[in-house]
């Protein structure tokens, strides 16, 4: 057990044993899973909001003719290196998104739904 988790246990008033046997649950884990992805997204979520502000910086450095070469070349590799994430995480993005509906439609024919070829709806007649 982690020294993290040893620390939970005592906060909560629970034995180290106990929080081990319930780390042992699929359900807990699942459900401590769930609140660190939360916590990771609302990291995201902030660090979005100064990408904006952070890439004008980065690009008024590339544009300043009294900045140093090496300093205006690394605001160069920051600025395609951002802007090349970004657009790989949007092509991931639709991607997965385009996969979970195939796997969805792949899903709900095989229990017996009926895909409609006009419009492509699906349908359990």
């Amino acid at each position: 057990m982690t020294q993290t988790a040893a620390q939970a246990a005592r906060t909560v008033g629970i034995a180290d044993r106990t929080a081990r046997r319930w780390l042992r649950k699929a359900s807990i884990r699942a459900y401590l899973h769930g609140i660190e992805g939360a916590a990771i997204e609302g990291a995201a979520r902030i660090g979005t909001q100064f990408l904006a502000s952070s890439m004008a910086t980065a690009i008024k450095i590339l544009q300043d003719p009294a900045v140093y070469p090496s300093t205006r070349l690394a605001a160069v590799r920051t600025v395609f290196d951002v802007v090349l994430k970004v657009r790989e995480q949007v092509e991931n993005e639709e991607r997965l998104c385009e996969i979970e509906r195939q796997l969805e439609e792949l899903v709900w024919i095989s229990s017996g739904g009926v895909k409609h070829e006009r419009d492509g709806s699906l349908d359990t007649d």
